[in-house]
């Protein structure tokens, strides 16, 4: 399985509502269930796992989810979570999960590939974790080994010998980490002629059975030599293994020297000299077969014949004593062939970690409890060991608890928290403390994280412990009032936001705000709430004054709308007061123009007929007579042409409806 921590932080200038976490996209996982801790409530929607947090998340917090998936298969993936409230647009962010196989691998060398009957043989065993996931309950048994009877094993601090269910047994006793090599030398006594299969098999609690085998030839009297009639060929190769090619600065480095007989000659003084060693300075060597001397400088010399097919090791360990990628470098000669030379090299790095300690609540009641988030992150390129985070400064606290969603860490008793698993490099583990505060005062929290392989690094936060007594105590607040609709026609309404926030270090309650001013002309007519829950009185001052249920948290704000309507033109003032616990700290005030709504009057124009023929369906007897048209009883007044004024009345409707727009 695989998990994953989720934190979700307020680093804005209010609080925050219905924060959610959403998982958008998990390929390669399974998702198996989610640590919601209380704090979480969980659905799904639209097919997709979704939390949602029972409570605000205010200013400065952070908020944790701890989500499990399983792994169905090999390769890196990556995962998508969405977060989002109701005053935030949703922020998406991702990970990626690197799922590996662990694998194991064993090697069995022939050390003395033909012997005569009666005498000893010797196999090296090489157990190496080719994967990428460290091995743990590491062991290596003897399945099959005909015509040959177990002797002894050369003793090595690594293993550890016993027989389970009759057979031959060797377990690690270290944990065997990816890249790294550990080994053993077997002794079999021969008892009768022939060529016999050695057989192997390796385990552990990762990876099922691997076997690996090899043969040894027995002989009564001396074999032909099968090249006697062909050519001579010696020679002979060399491989340098280091052990574990990641280190840190401090630890040792060791390196197996293994040498081969690789002609059809047998070979004499075999000697193995170290060439180059930058980064290193030499420590000691060890050989488990007894077959090697060192020399006065840095060379080692077998002290037998190196028969065809035969291997001979040991091994030579340095000290490290700074960072960086080195090589070694050996060489190997013998009196029948030339030099031949192998490298191999190490990785050195220097672990480090970071721990920060977050209060979780800066500003406290006294008598209330403050929480602190601490977190350890692995900030080096390998695995720390050990970690453990200790308590070392509280003073105006006293410990009640911790508290941890993840279930890795084990409270020592001492005010000291130990991590149980490794913490792997880039990764970061974290737990939650809570005290009980004892005084007033501005107070500093320090902590300290180590492991086995950093020494011990500080963290530290403040906590404000406050009574209405307390000097500290620092409440401050502001009131913003914005007019929505600045400039609006005589008769219509106006409209004003308020808003309060809470810009000290302590939740303020029994907030209220007080229409203290406005003009005449403006008459209040309404309100509605848009963030929190108001009510609407007359106070003993006869002012409408609205109060705010509930309190008002460190960087919370809250808002409603009031309305006026107007009934006289001019620049109206509107002014109002803020405060808390009855008293009034803060004002704001802000100002509406209310203007006229001229609609000017189209005058009525009347347009004499003009002299002509009455108009008659029936056809005349005779021809009508010309008739004089009649005085008109309205004439005009004498202001010219009347078409002329009718084009002037629609000019000045047109003025006036540009003067409104402007």
């Amino acid at each position: 399985q695989v998990r994953f921590e989720i934190v979700v932080s307020n680093i804005g200038q209010k609080a925050l509502s219905n924060v959610f976490i959403e998982e958008s996209q998990y390929d390669g996982l399974t998702f198996d269930h989610a640590i919601i801790n209380g704090h979480w409530s969980e659905s799904v929607v639209n097919g997709k796992h979704r939390w949602t947090l029972n409570s605000n998340l205010l200013v400065g917090e952070k908020i944790a989810l701890n989500v499990v998936f399983n792994t169905t298969r090999t390769g890196t993936f990556t995962n998508v979570v969405v977060a989002g409230s109701n005053e935030t647009e949703n922020k998406t962010t991702e990970n990626k999960t690197k799922v590996v196989e662990p694998k194991l691998d064993v090697q069995k060398i022939t050390l003395t590939p033909m012997v005569h009957v009666g005498d000893k043989t010797s196999f090296e065993i090489v157990v190496r974790n080719t994967g990428d996931v460290k091995l743990t309950n590491v062991y290596v048994e003897e399945t099959s080994y005909a015509g040959l009877t177990y002797d002894s094993f050369v003793k090595n601090s690594e293993w550890t010998y016993s027989t389970v269910n009759g057979k031959h047994r060797w377990t690690l006793n270290k944990v065997l980490y990816p890249h790294e090599v550990s080994q053993f030398i077997v002794v079999f006594n021969t008892t009768e002629v022939g060529t016999f299969t050695n057989v192997v098999t390796a385990e552990s609690d990762n990876t099922p059975e691997k076997p690996a085998e090899n043969t040894t030839i027995v002989y009564n009297e001396t074999p032909e030599d099968p090249m006697s009639n062909s050519t001579k060929n010696p020679d002979l190769s060399i491989e340098k293994v280091a052990l574990d090619k990641l280190l840190v600065v401090g630890q040792k480095a060791q390196f197996e020297i293994i040498v081969q007989n690789t002609g059809n000659v047998a070979l004499s003084k075999v000697t193995v000299y170290e060439e180059s060693f930058d980064g290193l300075t030499y420590d000691s060597w060890e050989d488990f077969s007894g077959m090697w001397s060192k020399n006065s400088d840095l060379s080692w010399t077998y002290n037998d014949i190196l028969y065809p097919g035969e291997y001979a090791s040991f091994f030579v360990t340095f000290n490290i004593n700074r960072i960086g990628d080195f090589n070694n470098i050996v060489s190997v000669d013998s009196n029948e062939t030339s030099k031949k030379r192998a490298n191999d090299n190490v990785v050195v790095i220097a672990p480090s970690l970071s721990v920060e300690k977050i209060t979780l609540n800066k500003t406290v009641n006294l008598g209330e409890q403050v929480t602190f988030e601490i977190i350890v992150h692995n900030t080096g390129s390998t695995d720390l060991t050990n970690v453990v985070v200790r308590e070392d400064q509280f003073e105006g606290l006293k410990y009640s608890s911790f508290v941890d969603y993840t279930g890795n860490w084990k409270y020592n008793g001492d005010l000291t928290w130990t991590l149980t698993n490794p913490l792997k490099a880039g990764e970061y583990s974290g737990f939650f403390v809570v005290f009980d505060t004892t005084r007033a005062g501005d107070f500093v929290n320090v902590v300290v994280a180590k492991s086995n392989e950093v020494p011990e690094t500080p963290a530290h936060n403040n906590t404000k412990v406050i009574t209405p007594e307390n000097p500290s105590y620092n409440p401050s607040m502001t009131v913003d009032k914005y007019t929505i609709n600045r400039t609006v026609y005589l008769g219509e309404q106006t409209m004003f936001e308020i808003v309060v926030r809470n810009t000290g270090d302590v939740d303020l309650k029994d907030v209220f705000v007080i229409e203290a001013y406005f003009d005449q002309g403006l008459t209040y007519s309404s309100f509605y709430p848009t963030k929190g829950i108001w009510t609407h009185i007359i106070n003993n001052q006869n002012f409408d004054q609205f109060n705010l249920r509930g309190t008002l948290r460190v960087g919370e704000s809250a808002s409603f709308i009031v309305v006026f309507d107007t009934s006289s033109e001019g620049l109206k003032t509107n002014i109002v007061t803020a405060g808390y616990d009855n008293t009034v700290y803060v004002n704001s005030y802000n100002e509406t123009e209310v203007i006229y709504k001229h609609v000017p009057e189209i005058p009525l124009i009347e347009i004499p007929e003009e002299p002509g023929k009455p108009v008659n369906n029936e056809t005349p007897d005779e021809p009508a007579k010309p008739v004089t048209p009649e005085p008109q009883n309205n004439e005009l007044p004498a202001t010219g042409n009347p078409l002329v004024m009718v084009l002037l009345a629609l000019i000045a409707l047109g003025a006036a409806g540009l003067r409104r727009k402007d």
